[in-house]
């Protein structure tokens, strides 16, 4: 039988809590006789604690830090690190136990754990961040025993492997850093040295991220031929479906993962949203069930639940839902703007402004929240601060069509017809299908006495308006039509 490889945990005190926590989740490891776990709390009275520590220290195969902004500011727990590197060089894991300037720290030259570098309180439930951990731990710990006791016949490890890991780990970093022209390179290196399914998952990740779709499917697709195991490459391939619009195919690449974990919170949120998107709510609100059922602290299954019931027109029940994804995550953005949006449905135009302030506090780029903030503002006669807000959304995102129109809309109420019609002629260039525009145009041309001008656009709505078939807005199209002074009206078109 192998001997235990040793395991030394740094951590600062204050983390303590977490250092109990990873002690009990490597107890398998620990009863399965692969490691042995030392730690300062192993210390008695009376030894001498920086001797025990230098020896155990020593004596370590590998070294867990617990990485929090307190552990990178410990004198110790840096000592510990410092001693490592220079004295006994154990394999050294950071664990990410919250997000901190590691980075920067001489720690994030070795590959983190959980996956990504993703702190363990950020998955959900956390407790897949955990057992992401564990697991790494347990990769580590096989590799080691098997590179001390090789089986008979075991191939030598490719001599570029220890450059393999290593570029993994910094591509990995590059995509946390939003520099994902960089990462798609080093995955890229990696693959030609050595193809793996990490590396082709990790490159799927980045190049969707750059909305290169098709070519990151293909190493999606590749990373599952390699391992059709890969949870994350099923994921990956599910989000990016339905980036494409191919709904039905997300939920197919979903399923295989509940296939592989039927009890993956993940997966259903995911095949609720894109049934959200293929108008299947109810359904929908069947698999947020489930996933609340499993994990009744998720919060992001109680929003997108929201989502769907706003669509049914449930409007009192899906702010309970946002109220409830708030209370589980006071940080949810989207939250605020969808429960804001919500309230002003219900007329509730002053509370619905205080969600979207809110919003736009968590997130000052968050065009949509400055968008509705806007339309609140507009239905309350607030046309000047709608304008703002209106401009806002626009510099955030200068290609919604929408937000031309309702600033043009907006100047139309104050009187400011040219501008108004300035801002539905880019909202037109932005979205020829938008009726409305044409209407509002029209309605501007007409105050400015431009009749030929508004009874063309007037003329453009109805046709619109039949393709689409809004017969409100048809309706108040020909009722403007017919009050045209006569002789610069024209028939509709048929």
């Amino acid at each position: 039988m192998n001997k235990p490889l040793k395991v030394f945990i740094t951590y600062s005190h204050k983390d303590g809590e977490a250092k109990g926590e990873l002690v009990t989740r490597l107890s398998v490891m620990v009863q399965n006789s692969l490691i042995e776990i030392w730690h300062d709390n192993e210390i008695l009275p009376g030894d001498k604690w920086r001797e025990v520590i230098s020896n155990n220290l020593q004596s370590s195969d590998i070294l867990l830090y617990i990485v929090s902004a307190t552990s990178l500011a410990s004198k110790n727990c840096n000592k510990e690190l410092a001693d490592a590197l220079e004295k006994t060089n154990p394999r050294i894991v950071p664990i990410i136990l919250e997000a901190c300037d590691w980075l920067e720290h001489r720690i994030s030259n070795f590959q983190a754990l959980p996956d990504f570098g993703k702190p363990i309180p950020n998955w959900e439930p956390e407790s897949d961040g955990w057992q992401n951990v564990v697991q790494g731990i347990r990769k580590v710990v096989d590799d080691m025993l098997t590179s001390v006791h090789p089986p008979p016949e075991t191939k030598p490890e490719k001599p570029d492997r220890e450059d393999t890991v290593e570029r993994l780990q910094f591509a990995n970093v590059l995509v946390m850093l939003g520099q994902f022209d960089k990462a798609v390179g080093v995955y890229s290196k990696i693959i030609q040295l050595d193809p793996n399914t990490d590396a082709y998952t990790g490159r799927g990740v980045a190049k969707g991220s750059l909305e290169q779709h098709e070519e990151a499917m293909a190493d999606f697709d590749a990373a599952l031929r390699l391992s059709p195991q890969n949870a994350a490459a099923y994921a990956g391939r599910g989000i990016t479906k339905g980036k494409l619009g191919q709904y039905e195919a997300a939920i197919a690449a979903f399923d295989n993962i509940l296939r592989l974990n039927p009890q993956d919170v993940f997966a259903y949120t995911h095949i609720g949203l894109a049934k959200v998107s293929l108008g299947q709510y109810e359904a929908a609100i069947e698999d947020f069930n489930t996933a609340i059922v499993l994990n009744p602290q998720y919060a992001a299954a109680y929003h997108d639940r929201g989502l769907a019931k706003g669509h049914l027109g449930q409007h009192e029940a899906a702010i309970m839902d946002f109220n409830m994804t708030i209370a589980l995550d006071s940080q949810y953005a989207t939250a605020y703007c969808n429960r804001g949006f919500t309230k002003a449905s219900l007329g509730q135009h002053e509370a619905a402004i205080m969600d979207f302030d809110t919003a736009i506090v968590l997130n000052p780029h968050y065009a949509t929240a400055y968008y509705n903030r806007g339309l609140a503002k507009g239905s309350l006669g607030q046309h000047e601060a709608a304008i703002m807000d209106f401009d806002t959304a626009i510099v955030l995102n200068p290609q919604d069509a929408e937000a031309y129109h309702d600033r043009g809309r907006a100047k139309g109420n104050l009187g400011r017809y040219e501008a108004a019609i300035a801002d539905f002629d880019t909202a037109i260039s932005l979205n020829s299908q938008l009726a409305i525009a044409y209407y509002n145009r029209g309605i501007s041309k007409n105050s400015l006495e431009q009749y030929e001008e508004a009874a063309a656009d007037l003329q453009h709505t109805l046709k619109l308006a039949a393709e689409q078939a809004n017969e409100e807005l048809a309706q108040f199209a020909q009722k403007v039509l017919n009050e045209i002074p006569s002789g610069n009206s024209h028939e509709s078109e048929k």
